[in-house]
């Protein structure tokens, strides 16, 4: 009989997202620009990571071909028994709160969902992304803030003038990029889907990701959207 582990790692885990978060994305977080300042990124990424790249193309390809990404997480379901998923290839499970029911209710999401347009990235959003990793990794923190107390808007805020909205995502555990998308879709265990309904969200137009180790599920990936066109560091 194979074992499962609540936390093994490489399976769907990731944070609540705060209420404030979500709010402070939907509501466009009163942008604070006029049409002759655009919002504009004050530093350049060096690189995003192969599996950064892969994310962001997860997150367009679920947002304009939803019908195609039922299909993916239709997939997805074959490996769960009961409320035990087993990643394929993985030695362990991970016990699931819902189980398939979950993956059901995304997949009946998907099918009847408006495609939204991609996203473009923004270098501000991911150096943001990376300082929470940096910050979190390390300590094995859960959540939105920062040990210095700040909150996604705050980090953000470090690389982009003027002012713009943004809301986050995270997820721990998973190390594929579709392993990410998939179980942020999912949202096993969140009444509320609101990480589904951040990555739906049709106002969104730049994002950032980074990804890195964290001391508690190994992996960490950190998602920041924002409703405005921030242009690239000039």
């Amino acid at each position: 009989m194979k074992q499962y582990s609540k936390y093994s790692p490489g399976i769907v885990l990731m944070a609540t997202i705060t209420l404030y978060a979500l709010l402070y994305s939907l509501s466009g977080a009163v942008a604070l620009f006029s049409q002759q300042e655009l919002p504009r990124c004050t530093a350049q990424v060096d690189s995003l990571t192969t599996l950064e790249r892969q994310v962001i193309a997860e997150i367009n390809l679920a947002r304009s071909r939803p019908q195609v990404y039922a299909a993916i997480l239709t997939e997805i379901k074959a490996d769960y028994k009961g409320n035990i998923y087993y990643r394929p290839g993985a030695a362990a499970g991970v016990e699931t709160r819902e189980g398939v029911a979950a993956v059901d209710e995304a997949i009946r999401y998907l099918l009847t969902v408006a495609p939204c347009d991609t996203l473009k990235h923004a270098a501000c959003l991911s150096l943001a992304a990376r300082d929470h990793v940096e910050d979190s990794g390390v300590r094995g923190l859960l959540g939105h803030k920062g040990s210095d107390g700040s909150e996604v808007f705050e980090r953000v805020q470090r690389y982009v003038k003027p002012q713009v909205s943004a809301g986050e995502c995270i997820s721990y555990g998973p190390y594929t990029a579709r392993g990410i998308v998939a179980g942020l879709l999912i949202d096993d265990g969140v009444a509320s889907r609101i990480h589904r309904v951040l990555l739906f969200k049709t106002s969104l137009q730049s994002v950032g990701v980074a990804f890195g180790p964290h001391q508690r599920f190994r992996h960490m990936c950190v998602i920041n959207f924002s409703s405005e066109i921030i242009q690239a560091m000039q």
